[in-house]
């Protein structure tokens, strides 16, 4: 943890060096219009693929009548989606399909991390359908006692335990199944950035096997923000070794978040 606190300490005080005109480079600084601008160490890069085949193919996928009720979207909504929120309806118009993919890419001696970032956004009544959990979020962001401060019975809870939530939930959904084996696990936790406002984030290691046997495995970091009536989900995708070195410094920008500058 003290590194950790050392390395966001370091990238604060490095980012008052930063000049205007380094912040606009779209490589260095993932700026998310309507909540602001996130910058990133200058060892790591932003690619946007913004109508690469990859973003056409995601959306496409989710945009299935069925998908909702698949192995697959029941993996995202455990790892990725803040609880309660709806990504798949059936409409064209909704949030998913509005998906901005970018890539997030760090160069070492020892080889390439990269890892697929999907930004959504949409306001209360198209992610929250359901007007209690809608009712839930509406608190979580803000300052009091009566805001929570995390979910899932965190840390009363042993990843076995997690296990078997993650098994049952799978269990539930047609078509082809998916098994997921939990390496670790942080749920849902609020957390204060450096300018006072809130966000929530969740992050996972697992390692996937499909239906054909076929086993990878997985990374996921989910930041989840408000600003205004609008929500912001952030999460990133990539292997165990892509974690490993990507967390911290992700973790690190992300309380340098910098309200307003993305509009």
């Amino acid at each position: 943890m003290n590194r950790i606190l050392k390395k966001i300490r370091t990238g604060i005080l490095a980012a008052g060096f930063i000049s205007v005109s380094a912040l606009a480079m779209a490589q260095n600084v993932l700026s998310v219009p309507g909540l602001g601008t996130i910058p990133l160490p200058h060892d790591m890069h932003l690619v946007d693929g913004k109508g690469s085949s990859v973003e056409k193919m995601f959306i496409e996928n989710t945009q299935r009548p069925d998908f909702g009720e698949s192995s697959q979207a029941a993996f995202m909504e455990i790892v990725a989606i803040p609880p309660g929120m709806d990504l798949f309806a059936e409409k064209g118009t909704h949030p998913f399909n509005r998906a901005h993919l970018y890539q997030l890419q760090m160069k070492k001696p020892q080889g390439q991390y990269t890892a697929g970032v999907f930004v959504v956004s949409g306001n209360g009544k198209e992610l929250f359908p359901d007007s209690r959990v809608r009712a839930f979020w509406d608190k979580a962001f803000s300052e009091g006692s009566d805001r929570p401060t995390s979910l899932f019975g965190l840390p009363k809870i042993q990843l076995s335990e997690y296990q078997s939530i993650f098994d049952h939930f799978l269990a539930s959904r047609k078509g082809n199944k998916m098994k997921i084996k939990v390496m670790s696990f942080a749920p849902w936790h609020a957390y204060k950035n450096a300018d006072g406002t809130y966000r929530w984030q969740q992050e996972a290691k697992a390692v996937v096997t499909d239906y054909r046997g076929l086993s990878f495995p997985v990374w996921i970091y989910s930041a989840f923000f408000r600003e205004g009536d609008q929500y912001f989900l952030i999460y990133l995708e990539g292997s165990h070794m892509a974690g490993a070195e990507l967390d911290e410094p992700w973790l690190a920008s992300l309380y340098q978040l910098k309200r307003g500058d993305g509009v």
